[in-house]
């Protein structure tokens, strides 16, 4: 028996309003978002393949509409099942249709693998549109705190605890987060680091790979304000032996004029991007519990937000 699949039309008029697309004005980011989801390789995504019981909703539509949601700021699933009905864009999106909040937390709760494809294949997007640069490119790595949905009563056992500890501690970060950089970066020429993640052990790691890549990282914490003395020009401090222990030549490093214009690009990369998922999104808990499942949504959440940020830099995707 084949796939069956809700049928979802975005094409025949109702009456009222006699066509939804009245409604969504051409230039709505749920377009844009519409057309990228249609664009991606869904083929992993969890569908019944034997044809029975009701009609279930396409991976596409129901992926465009947890990525419009979260990038709008809405994260519950009994939320969004809601706004199917009460916002014109959803409605819009999902053909005038109704997932119920069941089958829209099942989704994200069982296509770990399709949300982790979608994510690199948005960058693909926008390295294709050439809003990405890939290849010998600087990476500037932070972290933040996101609350866990967890009730205060519950009890953590030991290793848990341990677990939550040593997550907790950057020093331990540096070399896991680096691994985890999106395949389609081709190359990280340099990685831009707090003095929170600074070991000598995860420098020597990156730098030692064989991947020919730098490390700066501050060694102190450093004002947001500057002196009169560090805003005059000056030469570069003479380089370190080559028997300089590594803290000696990554503070060094630092100090150089060219390797502070690169760390202060960390004020216009990674450092807004919490701020923009916390404060302007409004992304502030993670909804499903354990830590994997909160790995799974923070994917959402950050391909959400990649989606919206190309929509406003003016990406536009056509589709045939």
């Amino acid at each position: 028996m084949a796939v069956r699949f809700v049928n979802i039309d975005h094409d025949t008029p109702m009456l009222p309003p006699p066509d939804l697309r009245a409604w969504v004005s051409a230039d709505h980011m749920v377009h844009f978002i519409m057309d990228a989801v249609v664009a991606l390789d869904l083929s992993r995504a969890r569908v019944n393949h034997l044809g029975t019981g009701s009609a279930q909703y396409p991976p596409f539509m129901r992926l465009g509409l947890l990525i419009y949601c979260y990038a709008t700021g809405t994260f519950s699933s009994r939320r969004i099942e809601t706004l199917t009905f009460e916002n014109v864009a959803v409605r819009y999106l999902t053909g005038n249709t109704h997932p119920d909040h069941d089958s829209i937390c099942k989704f994200r709760r069982e296509n770990k693998d399709p949300l982790s494809d979608a994510f690199h294949q948005v960058l693909e997007l926008a390295a294709r549109a050439s809003v990405l640069r890939v290849g010998d490119i600087t990476v500037a790595i932070d972290g933040t705190e996101i609350l866990a949905n967890a009730s205060k009563h519950s009890a953590v056992s030991y290793s848990h605890a341990v677990e939550q500890m040593q997550l907790a501690n950057d020093k331990q970060q540096l070399v896991p987060t680096l691994a985890d950089v999106s395949p389609v970066i081709s190359h990280v020429e340099n990685v831009l680091v707090d003095s929170g993640y600074y070991s000598e052990a995860a420098v020597l790691t990156v730098e030692t790979d064989g991947k020919d890549t730098t490390v700066l990282a501050a060694m102190k914490r450093h004002g947001h304000g500057r002196s009169v003395a560090q805003l005059e020009a000056r030469a570069d401090p003479p380089r370190p032996p080559a028997e300089a222990p590594v803290a000696e030549v990554t503070a060094w490093r630092l100090d150089t004029a060219e390797a502070k214009k690169l760390y202060g690009l960390r004020k216009e990369t990674v450092e807004p991007v919490f701020g923009i998922i916390k404060e302007a999104i409004g992304f502030r808990r993670f909804m499903p519990r354990g830590l994997e499942k909160a790995g799974l949504e923070w994917t959402l959440m950050t391909t959400s937000c990649n989606l919206k940020r190309l929509f406003n830099l003016g990406m536009r995707l056509t589709t045939s």
